[in-house]
């Protein structure tokens, strides 16, 4: 696209050519977060006159909406800024509370009961029509005797008056049995919870005692230690051992880093169903003790004295969060900085280099599918592998991680599609292996490469070409002894179920990238 991409926010005017200030940021996979996104940018839909437009893959909103800086941070989790408004801080939103107001108004409108509408009644008096005179005394119809108007008021309707009153009270009298039957009802009720809740009081009484009874017989009987951080901090070679950290200074350093993060990501993941029993402490120390040692999920739950499925839903949980939170971190570094840690072996034969490269393969299950079992069994290792590319700086410090790969991709292939190249500067080196074939590649980005000569038909290599294949082969040695230290988490030195297919890129990525907070840059420590 010749233009550019621009910010999807209506009124928004910046593109990815005129904006280079500003972060460009994909719509998040979370669906709950997802349209919290598509709501605050209200931007009107194809589908009806009151839809909401759908993102693609393609869409972008550049990080101008999220904070003043202009570069979205990891704890931006929605979009805030916009031409027409101003949202606050994206918060997990609180259970409503029934308005009591409300519930007032509710009840002063219900209907009145019946017995009450029987006494309105009574109120209701008959009158004679107005055009009915009297008869005078001494008419015949008073000597008669007949009767005074108050009398026919008093004596002609007294049935209507006894008959609401007879009815009001016999409602009044059978509402009454009605409640004292109901009230009867829940005193047996009562009185019989109140005997089930004593004999349960008994029974949970005697069950603490059973219990405190079978802890002293465990305690006394099989010492157990409990494995938790506290416990293993206190002993740097089991620090070391469990999580690869080689002191505690850089230990607390990288758990006070992550600190920062978790509950961010909790609340960005949506309302949980239970939370986990473990605290984050032993959270860590358990992600961290399967990678390193590579622990199985049943020895972990015997150790921390949990379900299964709590190991589970900790590891699910924390592998995704560490990749996603490392990846934030910008860990290729500049130029200045990568020649100010240059080392001298790099300084007198090349000093211009930026990066290192290497290809390394992990184990996997052999897949269901044939054409994925075609896509990744290497012929090298003779296995199902996926492979990776990792770059180091002349100093050993690792600066680029590229996404797994079907194992049967070239070393070249994998490098051209990695994104390394758009990273690379003029004037930059890059130090690789004969099987990286990227000249055209990287000379495309103004940068050179550096690898061993070829035969190119001759018997042998003539005395510059071993003497420049030495010197290559010296340096570069240094990124197969980071792959080594990579290595050393033994999880990936064994071979990856089916099952772990998914995490399996996040792993990768966790471990790569904690070789930078476990010990210091390799040739730094020499």
């Amino acid at each position: 696209m010749t233009g550019g991409t621009t910010c999807c926010v209506p009124g928004c005017a910046h593109t990815t050519l005129t904006a280079k200030h500003v972060s460009w940021n994909r719509f998040p996979k979370n669906s709950h977060l997802r349209n919290i996104w598509v709501q605050r940018i209200n931007r009107k839909g194809t589908t009806g006159r009151f839809s909401l437009w759908t993102p693609t893959s393609d869409s972008r909103i550049c990080g101008a909406h999220f904070n003043e800086t202009g570069r979205k941070k990891y704890e931006d989790k929605a979009p805030r800024f916009f031409p027409t408004r101003t949202f606050p801080k994206y918060v997990a939103a609180c259970p409503k509370v029934p308005n009591m107001i409300c519930a007032r108004k509710r009840h002063a409108l219900q209907p009145l009961p019946a017995y009450f509408l029987s006494d309105l009644d009574l109120a209701q008096t008959v009158t004679l029509p107005a055009s009915q005179e009297p008869a005078q005394p001494g008419s015949p119809l008073a000597s008669a005797g007949a009767p005074d108007t108050d009398d026919v008021i008093a004596s002609d309707h007294q049935y209507s008056i006894t008959g609401c009153i007879d009815q009001a009270l016999r409602d009044r009298i059978r509402q009454l049995e009605e409640l004292a039957s109901a009230n009867e009802k829940l005193r047996k009720d009562n009185d019989r919870l109140q005997k089930e809740n004593e004999a349960l009081r008994k029974k949970v009484a005697h069950l603490e005692e059973m219990y405190d009874k079978a802890e002293e017989v465990i305690d006394a009987t099989i010492p157990f230690q409990n494995f938790t951080l506290t416990a293993v901090q206190q002993d740097p070679k089991k620090l070391a051992f469990y999580t690869g950290f080689d002191s505690l200074e850089r230990f607390l350093a990288f758990y006070k880093f992550v600190q920062a993060g978790y509950e961010a990501h909790k609340e960005s993941q949506g309302p949980q169903r239970r939370s986990p029993y473990l605290s984050m402490d032993d959270q860590l120390l358990l992600v961290l003790s399967r990678l390193r040692v590579g622990l199985l999920e049943q020895d972990l739950a015997y150790r921390f004295r949990i379900h299964i499925s709590t190991v589970s839903r900790v590891w699910t949980f924390w592998i995704g969060y560490l990749a996603d939170y490392l990846a934030q971190l910008n860990y290729w570094p500049s130029r200045q900085v990568v020649n100010k840690h240059m080392p001298e072996c790099f300084i007198e034969a090349y000093p211009s280099t930026r990066v290192i490269l290497d290809c390394t393969e992990i184990f996997i299950e052999t897949p269901s599918d044939f054409r994925v079992q075609s896509d990744t069994y290497s012929s090298y290792k003779c296995h199902n592998t996926a492979k990776g590319l990792l770059g180091i700086t002349p100093n050993g410090f690792v600066s680029f991680v590229s996404d797994l790969a079907p194992g049967r991709v070239s070393d070249k292939a994998l490098t051209a599609c990695s994104g390394l190249c758009n990273l690379l500067e003029p004037g930059d080196s890059v130090m690789a292996d004969r099987g990286f074939l990227i000249t055209e590649e990287v000379e495309a980005a103004g940068a050179n490469l550096n690898i061993p000569p070829f035969l190119g038909g001759r018997l042998q290599l003539s005395l510059e070409d071993e003497a420049k294949t030495r010197a290559i082969a010296k340096v570069r040695i240094h990124v197969e002894r980071v792959i080594g230290q990579m290595k050393c988490f033994r999880i990936l030195r064994g071979t990856f179920p089916n099952s772990m297919s998914k995490s399996l890129d996040s792993i990768w990525k966790v471990c790569a990238l904690l070789c930078n907070f476990t010990r210091e840059p390799l040739l730094s420590r020499s």
